[in-house]
Order: C-alpha cells, then sequence, then structure tokens
C-alpha cells in the first residue's frame, strides 16, 4: 500500500468522520486514497490504490464520461460534474476539483461523491406529472395560456381557437394586454399585480376579451401562478361566455315583455284601485250565464250593490279614504261568494 502524508491520512480521517464519499486520483488519473464512504460504492479496497480510475470504476456506467471529465479538469483546472450508476441502480454524482497530487509536485484531481437517487427520482416524478399536467391542459376544451413578463408563453388548441388565431404560434411573444378589452385592462392588471406580490390566486371574474379579428367576446377568467420551464409564470384558465350571456339577456328581454303583456292584460280585465275584475269581465261572464242558462235550463244569479253617501264621504274624508274603503268593500264581498262566482267593480 502506498505510504501516505499526515496530512492526506488527516484529511481522509476528518472526511469519513463526517460521512464524505472522496476519492483522489493523480495527473495520471490513478487512485492515491479514497474515505471508506467511497470505497462502499464501487467496492473499492485499499489494493486498488495506484491502479487507474478506469480500471476501478469499470463496473459504474458512465465510467467513461467520468475519465473523460477528470482530464478536462486537469487540463483546465476548474470544477466539474459527471453521473454514474451503480450496479445496485444507485445514481451518484461526482464533483471533480483539481488538486495537487500527494507526494508530487503536479495536479491530480479530487473527485466527491452524492448519492442523489432520490433526488433523480422526485425529478423524474415531477417531470412526469408536469407532461401529464400539461398533456391535459393540451387536450382541456377549456382555453389556457401562460403569461411571463405580460407575454403570452404558451397557448393551448382552445385558447388560440377562441382567439380566432390558426395557431399558437400568432400570439407566442405578444402582450398579453392587447387581448384585454380597454375597459377591463386596469382591473385586469391589478389583478396581476396582486397575484405576483400576494401570491394568492386570482378569482374567477368575468371580463371581455378581443380576438384577432377585433370582435370582443365575454369569458370567465382565473389565474394561478405557476412554474413554466423552468421559470415563474401566470396561468389563466377561461371559457368563453359569450353565447351564455346573449342567452341571458335574451331571456330577460323576454321576461321583460311577458311582464309588460301581462300588466296590459290586467289593465285590460281588472280594475286598477281594488283589483277586482272590471266592467269588460261583467259582461263577458253575463254573456256567458246566458248561454249556460239556454241550455241546462237553469238561471243564474246577478247581484248588483250601490253604496250610500259615497260622496259625502269623499268630499269629508277625501278621495284617499274613498278608495280605501272601496278596496276593503271588494275584499269582504270576496271572502262572501264562493269560488266559482264573480265579483266585479264595474263602476
Amino acid at each position: 500500500m502506498h505510504e501516505r502524508s499526515a496530512t492526506y491520512t488527516e484529511a481522509i480521517r476528518l472526511m469519513d468522520a463526517a460521512g464524505v464519499a472522496v476519492v483522489f486520483v493523480d495527473a495520471r488519473m490513478r487512485v492515491t486514497c479514497f474515505t471508506d464512504h467511497a470505497a462502499i460504492i464501487p467496492n473499492l479496497i485499499w489494493l486498488e490504490v495506484g491502479r487507474p480510475l478506469a480500471h476501478v470504476f469499470a463496473n459504474l456506467l458512465g465510467c467513461e464520461d467520468l475519465v473523460a471529465t477528470i482530464q478536462c479538469v486537469l487540463d483546465h483546472p476548474a470544477a466539474q460534474t459527471a453521473q454514474l450508476l451503480t450496479p445496485a441502480g444507485n445514481w451518484m454524482e461526482a464533483t471533480i476539483r483539481p488538486c495537487p497530487s500527494e507526494g508530487a509536485d503536479s495536479t491530480g484531481a479530487v473527485i466527491n461523491l452524492v448519492n442523489v437517487t432520490e433526488i433523480k427520482r422526485l425529478t423524474q416524478a415531477l417531470h412526469e406529472a408536469q407532461a401529464k399536467y400539461y398533456a391535459l391542459v393540451e387536450w382541456s376544451l377549456e382555453a389556457n395560456h401562460i403569461l411571463r413578463d405580460g407575454k403570452f408563453v404558451y397557448l393551448n388548441p382552445a385558447a388560440a381557437q377562441l382567439y380566432g388565431a390558426t395557431s399558437a404560434q400568432d400570439l407566442l411573444g405578444h402582450p398579453s394586454q392587447d387581448r384585454v378589452h380597454p375597459d377591463d385592462l386596469p382591473a385586469a392588471l391589478s389583478r396581476m399585480e396582486s397575484l405576483i406580490h400576494q401570491r394568492e390566486n386570482a378569482p374567477m371574474i368575468e371580463m371581455r376579451f378581443i380576438k384577432l379579428d377585433g370582435s370582443v367576446i365575454d369569458v370567465q377568467a382565473q389565474a394561478t401562478l405557476t412554474d413554466f420551464e423552468g421559470a415563474p409564470a401566470i396561468q389563466v384558465a377561461w371559457r368563453d361566455i359569450t353565447t351564455q350571456k346573449r342567452t341571458a339577456l335574451l331571456q330577460r328581454e323576454s321576461q321583460a315583455r311577458m311582464k309588460v303583456a301581462d300588466n296590459v292584460i290586467e289593465m285590460a280585465f281588472l280594475d286598477m284601485l281594488t283589483g277586482l275584475p272590471n266592467r269588460r269581465v261583467l259582461v263577458d261572464r253575463v254573456n256567458q250565464a246566458r248561454l249556460a242558462s239556454k241550455r241546462s235550463g237553469r238561471h243564474a244569479a246577478l247581484m248588483l250593490l250601490d253604496m250610500d253617501n259615497f260622496k259625502p264621504l269623499n268630499d269629508t274624508y277625501g278621495h284617499a279614504a274613498g278608495d280605501l274603503l272601496l278596496i276593503e268593500v271588494g275584499r269582504r264581498l270576496q271572502r262572501c261568494v264562493r269560488e266559482i262566482d264573480v265579483v266585479v267593480r264595474f263602476g
């Protein structure tokens, strides 16, 4: 076994105590020493000291890249990294830095090995999840676009279609505010500022977007912070509700027209003061009763009521008091007759 200096021995002892996996190589890329934690990775034994690193690490996938990276560090002293895969399926990240060779004037390298298996697994899982998420967004019938610095960096096909674009390329890199109705732009910019600084999702609101042909559409939109291609961005999900808004407007207009029609009918057949049927209804019901009596041979009854001294009441207490009396008389008469009977004010 090569004899090591006291300085290297102490350095190795301290690194072993810290749980660091380190391998030292000389200028000819021969293994000079290593920590016990590094020995576990390629099954190193001290008999390997003095052998070329390429032979010692031959059972690790990525060994050739590691050797090439070490040579690059030796030729151009600067830290570089490489990755290795052990037979056990563990990924190791090797950080190579230049360092003086033990007992020589030449420069070798120190290789720091870190197990990054869990990090790679989580990173791969994250990438897979992101790929699935963007696939769902891409296929979604709901429009989605992503903004960075106020410009479009992504639009799914649904968004491109609703904007009237032939493809997302027609809008990528363009300011998003060009597609917001001027009356809604101040509120939209305020929402984006609040989203960025307070980092809270912008809830669903109704606003108006402008298509590429200049036409205006009503939309429901909400926004959230996201990460797109490794950088912060804002994702906006929205749907076109122009048809629904127009349908709702038409329904309101139709209901208003029906209400007007109902009011006209009420004015035509009801006494506006008492709410009782008026003279027109009386004539109609009398005619119906006559025809029914003619067919059945049975009689119907018509009772006429007059209120005495009504004019003095109006003159003494005013027309408002007279109106209240008429309303109350109508109510009492309705409570005195059957449901099939009709109380009419024809005066």
